[in-house]
């Protein structure tokens, strides 16, 4: 308890404070002997669900730190006031909006305040409101049959590998979201399409990373920018394929990819 507030999965640095370790006994072998193995896994996967954000309401630890926001806009993307995507700047302890200027404040019990008291009381908060208005955006984005890219992220490194073969880097360029596909054009114009219904096993890898297995090939997509979301890639092309019918083989991000709410801060 408290392990993600002492070093959020988006942060650059740990910070000092009180963290818990607790013991129990799940499953005893007798039970484990009369049940299948999806009361098995449904036991297990009850007793690893945890909010840190629900522990510091009751326990209301300090941990203190340096730049306490810094980074948080990899996690953060969507501005709660003026409903902008990839807008918000964080520096030192506050995280605000570039075109609004809506501004919070991290505190060092992990949560959020403002000047005029609107906004999330946690980042985990925020997130449930900004993956609602990211699915209603993209509805809405669909909808129009747009040629034109949902976003863009300029100074972006390709890397490709497999199972056996190390990722190397095979071109430098710049990246699009559309409805059905990523776009990805290099310094010599040359575009890759990657089609979304056909993306497997998507994942956040090092904070500002992400990759997928496109034809049984491994692609590693790496923003120069250490504020760069990689995550916010990760959400949108989750939330497409869901509406494509191909939610079932994404893996999902709140259990097995980036969970900012992880128990470690670690890959």
């Amino acid at each position: 308890e408290g392990a993600h507030l002492s070093f959020p999965r988006w942060a650059i640095r740990p910070r000092r404070g009180r963290i818990v370790i607790k013991f129990q006994k799940v499953l005893s072998s007798q039970e484990i002997n009369s049940m299948d193995t999806e009361k098995i896994h449904a036991a297990i996967s009850k007793s690893l669900t945890y909010s840190d954000y629900e522990f510091q309401r009751k326990s209301h630890v300090l941990f203190k730190g340096k730049k306490l926001a810094e980074n948080l806009e990899l996690y953060l993307f969507s501005c709660p006031r003026c409903h902008s995507f990839c807008t918000m700047e964080s520096k030192g302890n506050t995280f605000s909006c570039r075109l609004c200027n809506y501004t919070v404040l991290y505190g060092k019990d992990g949560h959020l305040t403002s000047a005029d008291g609107a906004c999330f009381p946690s980042p985990a908060e925020w997130s449930d409101w900004q993956r609602i208005q990211l699915d209603k955006f993209l509805s809405g984005y669909r909808m129009e049959k747009t040629s034109n890219p949902f976003w863009a992220d300029k100074n972006v490194t390709l890397r490709r590998g497999g199972r056996m073969i190390p990722l190397k880097k095979i071109s430098f360029g710049q990246i699009w979201l559309f409805s059905d596909r990523i776009g990805f054009i290099n310094l010599r114009k040359q575009r890759t399409d990657f089609q979304i219904s056909r993306i497997r096993g998507l994942n956040v890898q090092y904070n500002n990373q992400f990759e997928f297995y496109y034809n049984r090939l491994l692609y590693r997509f790496s923003f120069r920018s250490p504020k760069t979301s990689a995550y916010k890639w990760v959400l949108a092309i989750q939330l497409l394929l869901g509406k494509t019918g191909e939610e079932s083989r994404l893996i999902d991000d709140r259990r097995h990819s980036w969970n900012p709410n992880s128990l470690t801060s670690g890959t």
